[in-house]
């Protein structure tokens, strides 16, 4: 008692609870501090202006999303600073997000099913063993709590652990029957390959797009063109493979195949800036002052804090001179 009369003595509760409140909610552009301190901020750190895009893109398209990886674009987009991310910092606001509600259910089933496992694998359990499972499955709980304010999907140290600890969960009590069907392993096999694929292919598209650059910067045109070729075809959908292939055919002379691949990279993601950016920026050097504003401005709309604002700005100064 005398704890809450000091309280509403020196303090006003709901005052108290109101500002933090409106801490958590405001914007910032201020790093955290890495600072011991930084534990008693109650603040987001911008993760509910991240929240409120990844909702605002889920009702866009609830069904399937804006794009398994397109949270980017979505924050490019609709951010109020220049504060640059890719993932909202909540696993199932950007599942909503990026997949709508397809993904999500799919998501949640997993974690259905899990929670299913793990209870029926404690329910095996007698005396110590029950204990440890038990301290077991309460660790493992941390991983979706936390994940409620952070991307730890993307994190194999974070991740892996995890996932370990699950597999004990399963393993355990020693009752699983394992019942041998092909066709069945055959489809478990199908889907693991899938998986690994769908990893390996676009890292190995980066290593031939990192190549293609190095390639580009050592004078070897020819070679880097090979390079972002092979890029294309392990990852079609990625378009640093064309811009590569575009700087290719540029330093090779080719600037009308240039500007082709430029135009088929905004096909191919018309919702990303950069695509429009490269564009517009391409067209400058051309000096097609009225395409390259045209595509600048797309750029722009798409994401006002980027690199187009600038060369708008320029652009305009400079068309404002001559007339």
């Amino acid at each position: 008692m005398v704890s809450v009369a000091l309280l509403f003595a020196f303090a006003n509760p709901v005052e108290w609870v109101g500002d933090q409140v409106d801490e958590f909610t405001s914007p910032s552009t201020q790093p955290v501090s890495q600072d011991p301190q930084r534990l008693l901020n109650l603040g987001s750190n911008n993760r509910w202006g991240w929240w409120k895009e990844a909702w605002e893109a889920f009702t866009d398209d609830p069904i399937g999303g804006a794009g398994a990886g397109a949270f980017r674009l979505v924050h490019e987009k609709l951010r109020e600073n220049a504060t640059f991310v890719t993932e909202p910092h909540n696993l199932p606001l950007q599942a909503l997000a990026e997949t709508g509600l397809v993904g999500f259910l799919l998501a949640g089933a997993a974690v259905l099913a899990a929670v299913v496992a793990v209870r029926g694998t404690l329910g095996r359990l007698d005396g110590e063993e029950r204990a440890a499972g038990l301290a077991l499955a309460m660790a493992a709980l941390l991983y979706p709590l936390h994940g409620l304010v952070d991307y730890d999907w993307d994190f194999i140290s974070v991740s892996a652990p995890f996932f370990f600890t699950l597999g004990v969960l399963l393993s355990a009590g020693g009752s699983i029957l394992v019942v041998r069907r092909p066709m069945l392993d055959l489809a478990v096999a199908a889907v693991a390959l899938t998986a690994a694929s769908s990893v390996l292919t676009p890292w190995l598209a980066d290593r031939r797009v990192d190549a293609a650059r190095s390639a580009l910067e050592s004078g070897r045109a020819v070679e880097a063109e090979e390079l972002a070729g092979e890029a294309r075809s392990l990852n079609p959908l990625a378009v640093e493979p064309l811009f590569m292939a575009a700087l290719a055919q540029e330093r090779q002379g080719n600037r009308l195949e240039a500007l082709r691949i430029y135009v088929r990279a905004t096909a191919l993601q018309p919702e990303n800036p950069d695509t429009w950016y490269e564009l517009g920026a391409f067209e400058l050097d051309l000096r097609s002052y009225g395409w390259a504003e045209l595509h600048l401005t797309r750029a722009r709309e798409l994401d006002p804090f980027g690199p187009a604002k600038h060369e708008l700005e320029d652009l305009r100064k400079e068309r404002a001179q001559d007339s």
